[in-house]
């Protein structure tokens, strides 16, 4: 998310293992197809393996075994390649000293609203280290005053110098809020320009709809319009684009897959039978969600082969870990 990194992109072409699996299939059988024209033009239908000179058939197993080598990829190797491929072009996303000093950066979703865990705690157990690893800046009332609490939020992350930032609901409270819709972009503007200040790998996420919020978190007025929202969201994509070292989570995306009910999340049914992404307030995510969340962020963007274990396996290590704020 080298190289053109917009909507539709190679990122989307692969949102876990599963689905590059499912690729890899596809991909063989137009090989094999391939393989099976280039056989009938060369050994015409009629010349039989019995009718064939030792010269003939020696040249058909040649051929044919060098074919089926191209074609035999281990489903592994390709999804690799894809991850790999799906990162933006800045070197540091491909060092080993990216995840040093892992920071979370956002507002109430990344604090963990109404949870004894926090986004932070989330990605420690993703990446199978402590949570002291990964350190949390976000605050429930960062939309009190989005601009002053995000400028004291970015002084505190420049102090602990981050190797890599997830800044996954950063951008939210510069896009909803009270004020009127022609303000909101310059306010995008804003927080993005905070943002910007950061020189490291940084994963920002995209605007969602939580219209469905609306009489129960939030009021009317805090909520832009689907045509703002829309508009909003591109800004942040179009924003990333821009900047090698900035990948973009198709926050919005995400969010109408998980409308469309469970779906495969490496290898796994998610969310479980019974159990809920959103709080009742239909604002905030519970802990499946918050797992469910990261582990996509992180395949979206490129980094899903650092991810450690199952998401129910995941799940259950950020229920003991502590946060780090």
């Amino acid at each position: 998310m080298g190289g053109t990194r917009g909507v539709g992109g190679p990122r989307y072409a692969l949102i876990g293992a599963f689905e590059g699996r499912i690729r890899l299939r596809r991909q063989n059988l137009v090989a094999l197809r391939t393989v099976q024209v280039a056989h009938d033009a060369r050994f015409p239908p009629g010349v039989g393996w019995g009718r064939m000179t030792s010269l003939q058939r020696s040249a058909q197993l040649l051929f044919l075994l060098s074919m089926a080598a191209c074609c035999a990829l281990p489903p592994e190797a390709s999804v690799e390649v894809a991850l790999e491929d799906s990162l933006p072009g800045d070197p540091r996303w491909r060092e080993d000293a990216l995840f040093e000093r892992v920071l979370v950066l956002g507002a109430s979703a990344s604090a963990g609203f109404g949870l004894n865990q926090d986004l932070g705690t989330v990605t420690a157990a993703a990446f199978g280290i402590e949570s002291s690893g990964v350190l949390t800046i976000a605050s429930s009332f960062f939309f009190m005053r989005p601009e002053k609490n995000g400028r004291a939020a970015l002084e505190k992350a420049r102090e602990f110098d981050p190797t890599l930032v997830i800044a996954i609901d950063f951008p939210f409270w510069f896009a909803y809020g009270r004020r009127q819709e022609a303000q909101r972009s310059g306010s995008m503007s804003l927080g993005l320009e905070l943002l910007d200040s950061l020189d490291c790998p940084i994963i920002v996420g995209g605007v969602p709809d939580m219209t469905a919020a609306i009489g129960l978190m939030l009021t009317k007025e805090q909520v832009p319009s689907i045509e703002s929202q829309e508009q909003l969201n591109r800004q942040v994509l179009d924003w990333s684009d821009e900047r090698p070292r900035v990948a973009f989570y198709d926050l919005r995306g995400s969010q109408r897959k998980v409308e469309g009910g469970p779906r495969q999340l490496r290898g796994e049914t998610w969310p479980p039978e019974g159990a809920m992404i959103l709080q009742p307030d239909r604002l905030h995510p519970t802990l499946v969600g918050l797992v469910g969340l990261v582990l996509e962020a992180l395949e979206e963007v490129g980094l899903g082969q650092h991810i450690e274990g199952t998401p129910t396996e995941i799940l259950e290590i950020a229920r003991e870990l502590r946060r780090n704020r």
